[in-house]
């Protein structure tokens, strides 16, 4: 689970591995502004960003496609959730999306 809503393991037709946020939006705007930000989103491309493939926008409810990461959450590895945690340098190098 994450800020958006619960998130699943799923596959694409291809056979890729993919992580699937499931989420709502609750007003028209709202709507709106989460499509203009998903256009955007899937334009980033950055090596510390997980790729968005694609997403769904039906009614209120919202579902994400991102590329399927391994190990973990970047949260679990910043607050040392059972992983093991990302060194400062890391982190500074993550941050500056450089």
């Amino acid at each position: 689970m994450d800020g958006f809503g619960k998130v699943y393991r799923g596959f694409l037709a291809d056979g890729t591995k993919v992580a699937v946020k499931r989420g709502h939006t609750q007003s028209q705007q709202g709507q709106t502004s989460s499509q203009t930000d998903f256009e955007m989103l899937s334009q980033l491309c950055n090596c510390h960003l997980v790729s968005l493939i694609g997403y769904c926008g039906k009614n209120i409810e919202k579902i994400l496609i991102y590329e399927y990461m391994e190990n973990g959450t970047l949260k679990s590895h910043l607050y040392g959730s059972g992983y093991p945690c990302l060194s400062w340098k890391q982190q500074l190098d993550i941050s500056a999306l450089g």
